[in-house]
């Protein structure tokens, strides 16, 4: 059917096609961790070092304490990790509680429909 010459042989190619997927999949994720860590990295260089990144530069404006005194590198670890990019991602999940609501609600209604008090209906 596919033509494999034996079963054995087409569960053969099948399991090596699974693993180079496999190894595409790794290689992708890898790849994403350390672009995600480089970026981490750049912000917290940046800002410490210099109290904006190049787009802050562009513009020009620049991060500093509210005593108006540079940032350190402490600071903009803080800031950059610790509070936006985690902040960030705990917001991510939660905005999707709202729609994942609406899998056990009663009326089928996310958040958003019972602030508006609305239902989404067919037809």
């Amino acid at each position: 059917m596919f033509g494999f010459e034996s079963s054995a042989e087409g569960l053969n190619q099948i399991s090596q096609i699974w693993t180079e997927i496999w190894k595409f999949a790794i290689s992708a994720n890898t790849v994403n961790i350390i672009g995600g860590a480089a970026w981490l990295v750049y912000l917290v260089v940046m800002i410490g070092r210099f109290g904006a990144t190049l787009g802050k530069m562009a513009v020009g404006i620049k991060v500093v304490r509210e005593d108006l005194n540079p940032v350190s590198y402490g600071i903009a670890f803080v800031r950059e990790i610790l509070i936006k990019s985690i902040l960030f991602i705990i917001i991510f999940f939660i905005s999707w509680l709202g729609y994942l609501w609406i899998t056990w609600d009663n009326k089928k209604q996310g958040w958003h429909d019972k602030i508006a008090r609305t239902l989404v209906i067919v037809g």
